[in-house]
């Protein structure tokens, strides 16, 4: 079940990923590209687009993932380096939830991303 309503969000980003952004609070005058990470090693991040100047990583959790704040920190570093910037990055939690507050912390390290 879980996976259906991942699934679904990353159906509606198909469909209209402007609108979809816009909902996320990302406006953008220039069309939305979808950015493939297929090519990058171990990345699977769920939705990548860059929206104007910005790269935008969008997560889609329905089940609280413990690994997912340290996925968060390896895509952060693989998409900086692979576009030159840091990604926007936030965590759609389709089915709701409180497991994650938009920070996370581990030794000298800080990320911060949208929930």
């Amino acid at each position: 079940m879980a996976q259906e309503w991942d699934r679904l969000v990353k159906l509606a980003f198909e469909l209209d990923a402007r609108a979809a952004l816009e909902l996320c609070d990302i406006h953008t005058t220039e069309p939305v590209k979808g950015l493939t990470t297929e090519y990058l090693n171990d990345v699977r991040a769920d939705l990548v687009f860059r929206a104007d100047d910005d790269v935008v990583h969008i997560e889609a959790q329905s089940w609280r993932d413990p690994d997912l704040e340290r996925r968060l920190v390896h895509y952060w570093a693989v998409l900086s380096l692979q576009h030159g910037r840091p990604p926007r990055q936030i965590v759609l939690l389709p089915r709701g939830g409180d497991w994650y507050d938009g920070l996370y912390q581990a030794g000298d390290l800080t990320l911060r991303y949208r929930v």
